[in-house]
């Protein structure tokens, strides 16, 4: 995930702490709806 981030632009150390807050209460069929994926539709 740190790389994920990094990848996207994106600083792990506030990002990370955002994505496990949001976690917790998310439907785990729909984790793929907190991943970064740089170019493509993460909804399919």
């Amino acid at each position: 995930m740190t790389e994920t981030s990094k990848f996207n632009g994106l600083d792990p150390e506030s990002h990370l702490p955002q994505v496990l807050e949001r976690i917790a209460d998310h439907p785990v069929i729909r984790v793929h709806e907190l991943l970064l994926w740089k170019g493509t539709n993460s909804s399919a």
